[in-house]
Order: C-alpha cells, then sequence, then structure tokens
C-alpha cells in the first residue's frame, strides 16, 4: 500500500489546538499581568531591616522565577499555536500537491 494510504491527517483539529493553545496563551498571559500588577500595587513589602532584607532576596527571586515561568509557558503555547498551523498548511498544501487530476 501507498505510503499516503497509511497517513491520516485532520487539519480543522490541527487548527482548532491552535486556537486552544492561543487561548491558554492570552488566559497565561492575563494572569500574568494581574500577578504583576497586584504585587506592584503593594509597593515595598519587605521592609528595610534586617529581616526585610533577608525576606527581599528570597521573595525577588521566587517572583523572578515565577514570573519567567508564565512567561516560558506563554512562548511554549504560542510556539504550539503555531507548530499546530503550520502543520495544517503544510499537510494541505501535500494533499493539493499529491492529487493527480486526469486530463479528459
Amino acid at each position: 500500500s501507498a505510503v499516503a494510504d497509511r497517513i491520516s491527517s485532520d487539519t480543522d483539529a490541527l487548527r482548532s489546538a491552535a486556537g486552544r493553545c492561543e487561548w491558554a496563551a492570552g488566559d497565561v498571559r492575563r494572569i500574568l499581568t494581574s500577578l504583576v500588577d497586584g504585587l506592584d500595587s503593594l509597593g515595598d513589602v519587605t521592609g528595610d531591616d534586617e529581616g526585610g532584607r533577608a525576606f527581599a532576596t528570597d521573595h525577588d527571586a521566587a517572583r523572578d522565577r515565577i514570573e519567567g515561568a508564565l512567561r516560558n509557558l506563554i512562548g511554549c503555547a504560542e510556539g504550539m499555536a503555531e507548530g499546530f498551523e503550520a502543520a495544517a498548511d503544510n499537510l494541505e498544501r501535500a494533499e493539493r500537491a499529491s492529487t493527480v487530476r486526469r486530463a479528459s
């Protein structure tokens, strides 16, 4: 049997998955914005004494890790969306290219 007989693709499903990834990226972006804005609105919560400075070191490092992780998650979701869209486009082009029309 030909390779084309063994390959199955659902470009609509790929495009739907791309949309869900874009939706997830948008949700995480809104969460990140809310988190950053909320923390920024609190101002300096650490104080300037020895305990406050020690807390600030841990707090700032944790905040940077969380923000970085959320930014990475957004990038991954957007990358997956682009990948699903590209796969759907490529499969559609391959399907069109593999279709041989008979001359009348």
